[in-house]
Formats: structure tokens, sequence, C-alpha cells
């Protein structure tokens, strides 16, 4: 379990997370369509297994990409005078190749790899040290064609420890730099043939060249065909940072002729570069296109259009999104249970209930639950923050939200969390709001080294998930003996975790959800007889939004004193049992289910949380309130009251 890795947390605690968290990237090789290519690798330095996990993801596109049309003619790589014999191989290299010309040198590296490929001898090597000097003297004498040839000698080579090793980490990093000398003077489709050798080397990301080629294509206004479109969003998904380019307006001339994988190419370039498309008209199309291909798509396409889909979010599309449900529902058993789970997360950003489409996916994953390599940690997070949104449980043989809690706290799952640390907050923070709570596992997270270790010192960083979890504690685990928050820390904490209480003489305008406050609160004040007889604040400051506590004494309201003593990230008990408490909570629209009054998971939570401590909450919802006149919404708050 992953209670026992990490007891005795102030010695142990950090060599294990460092165990787990300190990577370098590696390169592997894999083999396609007869040809030999290399594969980026995290690989956790301290595992005995030099466990490597491959980005499918990137795979799979790359081979979509690897189907479209080019222009280009790459040279043929071929090798001649091929060393069989190590005699041969260390004089070859053991000479003074500071004197060679450029060519002599690229020779040399063809002439030698057959023999490091079939004896596992990399370019950290010691007998490559001359040869590389060499070829740092001589780098900007490359020709194109000597740059293909090397490129094709290090893609084929054994792969070294790291992209730092020695003699390795020169020749790349020399070879970046003569790309981006050469970029602007090379046509447009030869770019592309060295973005694509960067990508083979599993450096794309990590050099310089693929972010400037494609800074290059963004700034010269070149016209791109459907084909380098395709392939150009391919290598924004490898380098995963934002361009200030016209997406929706390169997407749309061409999504009309797209194959729903040349999409899925799209979707990645846009999710990984956090750029949401805004053009309805292409969604759409996404959708369109996926509803009529859906039998035959593969999972990593079906997850890639409905992560896109679900970043883009409009509201004008709801209708849409809920019949591509429809469709989808019949893949569920097809598809992966990540796909399956990024079908769950569909309706998350609108708020928009699809009960078929849920109760499938929960179906699906339990099935699968107790094999981790079928269900991820992140699935899990995944679909717990779905069911619990929506206040949903699904009907299923086993109650899924019992087999989960289970399922956390198996010793199998403990590797997981500490490659994914912050998706166990998470998924003990949505077990919590079905009231379900793990000590142990609590107790780690709330650790102060572990915390100081993921998040740092400053308290604004302390994500929500866990301070939730400290107030939980407060209230409904009353045998916890674990880990706590330090108060004076988590009141720090309170300060960036929940909202101003709205005035009208603000500084800020007022929103329309600080209008419906103020609304609610003009309301509850006529009913108790002035304002002075209730008091608005942050009963549990788990919650963004403060709440307004009046009192009764049998049937007149009093001035709901005692409150004083409170700081803000304390828990506000109600401070006398003698009086009859009333929290009213304002439900905001994007506290519920979108088109319904039906509060959203968080607020059910709330009221439970509120009743523990001796309130009576009382729900304000926005389409029921809003609508009526001033006398009414007075009437609605009492009716609630004397129900």
């Amino acid at each position: 379990m992953l209670v026992s890795c990490l007891k005795n947390v102030s010695n142990k605690f950090k060599p294990v997370l460092k165990l787990y968290s300190q990577t370098h990237v590696l390169r592997t090789r894999y083999k396609q369509n007869n040809r030999t290519f290399t594969q980026i690798a995290s690989l956790h330095t301290s595992s005995p297994s030099l466990a490597i996990y491959r980005d499918t993801e990137n795979v799979y596109a790359y081979n979509i990409i690897q189907s479209l049309p080019t222009t280009k003619n790459v040279p043929v790589f071929s090798i001649t005078n091929s060393i069989d014999n190590l005699y041969d191989f260390d004089n070859r290299l053991n000479q003074n190749w500071r004197t060679k010309t450029a060519s002599e040198i690229v020779d040399c590296f063809k002439s030698v790899l057959n023999y490091c490929t079939e004896h596992d001898i990399n370019l950290a090597d010691p007998r490559f040290d001359k040869l590389v000097d060499g070829l740092m003297d001589n780098i900007q004498h490359l020709t194109d064609s000597n740059l293909c040839d090397l490129f094709h000698c290090l893609i084929r080579l054994p792969v070294c420890d790291s992209y730092a090793a020695r003699n390795y980490h020169d020749v790349w990093s020399a070879l970046d730099d003569v790309c981006c000398w050469k970029l602007n003077n090379w046509p447009l489709e030869t770019t592309f043939v060295f973005a694509d050798y960067w990508y083979r080397l599993n450096l794309g990301r990590v050099g310089k060249y693929t972010t400037h080629f494609i800074e290059r294509i963004i700034t010269s206004g070149d016209i791109l065909t459907k084909s380098q479109l395709v392939r150009l969003f391919f290598f924004i998904n490898i380098c995963r940072r934002s361009f200030n380019y016209d997406f929706d307006g390169a997407i749309e001339q061409y999504i009309g002729e797209l194959s729903v994988d040349e999409m899925a190419v799209i979707a990645m370039g846009c999710f990984k570069s956090q750029r949401p498309i805004h053009l309805t008209y292409i969604l759409k199309q996404m959708m369109e296109t996926l509803k009529a291909e859906r039998a035959s798509a593969h999972e990593i396409t079906a997850t890639a259009v409905l992560k896109v889909l679900r970043y883009s979010s409009s509201v004008l599309l709801v209708d849409q999104l809920m019949d591509l449900l429809d469709h989808l529902v019949s893949e569920v058993d097809r598809l992966s249970n990540t796909a399956c789970t990024h079908i769950a997360l569909l309706g998350t950003t609108l708020q928009f209930f699809h009960e078929e489409s849920l109760q499938r996916v929960a179906e699906k994953v339990l099935r699968d639950l107790s094999n981790t390599e079928a269900v991820r940690v992140k699935d899990i997070e995944r679909l717990l923050l779905a069911l619990t949104m929506f206040h949903y449980t699904p009907k299923t043989e086993r109650d899924i939200f019992q087999a989960i809690l289970e399922e956390v706290d198996r010793p199998e799952r403990r590797l997981e969390f500490m490659k994914f640390p912050r998706s166990l907050a998470c998924v003990l923070n949505f077990l919590s709001i079905k009231k379900m709570y793990l000590h142990e596992l609590m107790s780690k997270i709330l650790d102060r080294e572990y915390i100081l270790e993921l998040y740092g010192k400053s308290p604004k960083k302390l994500p929500r998930e866990i301070f939730s979890l400290d107030v939980c504690i407060d209230v409904e685990c009353p045998d916890y003996v674990g880990n706590r928050l330090d108060p004076t820390y988590r009141r720090k904490a309170a300060k960036w975790l929940v909202e101003y209480t709205p005035t009208l003489d603000q500084f800020k305008k007022l929103t329309a959800a600080d209008r419906f406050v103020l609304d609610v609160t003009d309301a509850v004040a006529k009913m108790v007889n002035g304002n002075h007889n209730l008091h608005a604040d942050h009963i549990l400051p788990n919650f963004a939004k403060s709440d307004i506590i009046i009192c009764r004494d049998g049937d007149r309201f009093v001035t709901p004193s005692g409150f004083d003593a409170y700081q803000l990230g304390d828990l506000m008990r109600p401070p006398s049992k003698d009086l009859t408490w009333y929290a009213i909570v304002p439900v905001n629209w994007n506290a519920c289910i979108r088109d319904t009054n039906k509060p959203l998971g968080l607020i059910h939570m709330k009221t439970r949380l509120l009743k523990s401590l001796g309130y009576e909450p009382i729900l304000v919802i926005w389409n029921e309130f809003m609508p009526l006149k001033a006398q009414e919404k007075v009437s609605y708050i009492e009716d609630k009251i004397c129900k």
C-alpha cells in the first residue's frame, strides 16, 4: 500500500518521492513499415526494471501523418564501405578528425553504423570522442545531404541513457543550431522533412528547431495544403506550447475534407497548445464526422476529438453534443476505458447530464476496475469527476463508489499514485463528496513534507482538494488521528480559495452572480426585519461562495451573534444550541445541472456538511428565484423555511 511505503515520512518521504518523480528522457527504437524509429520514453532511474512509458498517442498520430502525401523526395540513405570488425572500427574512429572535411566525417558515421547497431555501441562511447570533436569543428560546413545522412545515422544508432549523454548532447545541440540557421532558406516541404527527423530522434520538444519551424510557417503566411496543415498540427502537439496562430481560419478551409483520423491529429494540436476552437462550424463538422465513423474510429482518435470538443464547448452546441453521446453509447464496450471516461466527461464543462452514457461507462469501468493496465488512476479520477458532479449513482450490481474506495487502497495502485501524486488528492476529494474517507491516505497527503514537496511553501499553491479534505475531517471524521494542516497555514490558504461576499459599494463591477446574491440578501433582510438580523460569511471555508446566516428564537428572528471569534478558514459552528440556525445558500445557475433546478454534487455535499454542523440549509435556486417579483422572492424563502 501507498501508506506503508510512506511511513516515517520525515526520514523516508523525500527519497521515495524522488524515486518516482525524477526521470530522464530516453530514446527507444521500434520498427514500422520495415523502418527503424525511436520513441521518447520516461525512464524512472531507480526502478529495477527500468520501466519505459511510451507516448502511444504521439506514435499513433505519427502513423497517421506518415500516410499523408508529400511533395519532397527525401534522399535515399545508403551505406558504402561498412566496417564489420573491431580492429577496423577502432582504427576508423581513432584518427584526427579535426583535419577532415564534413563529408568525410559523415561518411565515417555511416561506415561504423552497422557495427554499432550489431554490438550495441552508442554515441556516448569514448571511442567516438575524436569523431565528435571533428564534427563540432566542421558543423557549419554540412550540406543538406550531409545533414540528412547524419540524422539517419543518429536515428539508427543504439540509444544513449539520456539526451544529455556525453557526445550525444554535443551532436544534437549543434545540429539544432545548424537547422535553425538554415531554416529560413529551405523550401517549405524541406522544413517538414527535418521536423520529422527531430521527432524521430525524440528531440522535437527538447530542441529549438521544431518551435522555430512552426513559428516560421505561422509568420510567413505560406498557404498550406491539407496534408501540410495536418502535419503542422502534429508538430504543434509535440511542442505542447501556445502559438499565436489563427487556428480556426486554418482548419476551416479544409474541415470538410478531413477524415476523422486527420481531425484527431488537429484536435491533439489544439488541445496540447491550449487553444480551443471557437468556430461552431468546425466543431459541428467534427461531431458529424465522428458520428459517421464512430464504428471504425480508433479509441485514440475518439479520445482526441472528444477532448477538444469538451475543451472548446459552446452553449450553442449542447443539443448536438447530447446527440453525439446518443450515438457513442453503442461504442462504449468496444472503446478503451480511457476513451470511455472522456465520453463521461463530455458534459462536465457545460454541465449537461446524459444518463445513459454515464451508466454504460460506469458499468464498463467497474468490470475492469481491478485491472491496473485497463483502468488507470487517471481514468478513476475522470469518472469520479463526472459521477459526483451530477450527483449520479449508476445502477450497477456493486456500488461503484465503494468499489473505487477499496480499489484505490490496494497495494497495486501505489506506484500509479507515485507517478500521478496529484490524482490521489483528487480521488480522495471526490470520494469525500460521497461521504467516503480513507484516513491513512488522507494523512499522507496532509503531511507537511508531502505538501511542501509537491506544491511548495506558499499557501497560495495549496489545491482546494487537500484544503477541503482537512475541513471535512473537522465535520465528518471524529475518529481521525492523522496529519492535519497547520491552523495558520490553513487560514492563509483560505484567503486564496474563497471569493469575496458581494456588496453594492464594492470596487469591482457587479456581475450577474453578484446581483443574484444581493437580491437573495435583500429578500432575506426583508424577511428577518433588517440587515442586523443576518450575517453573511464562509461557514464552510472549503466552498468559495459565502452563505447567509439567520437564526430564530421561537417565532421571531434575532441577531446572529457570536461569530466574531472566528477567522477566515475556521469552521463556523452555530454559537448557541438554544436557537434555530439557518444557512441560506444561493445556488447560482452554474451550480445546477443545465436547464434544470437540480443542484450539482458539491451543493449536495454542502447541505450535508451544514446539517452536520447544526444549520438548516435553505437552497435558493437561481432559475426559481430570479423570475419572481420582490415580494414573491421573500415568500419563496419563507416557504422553504416553513417546510
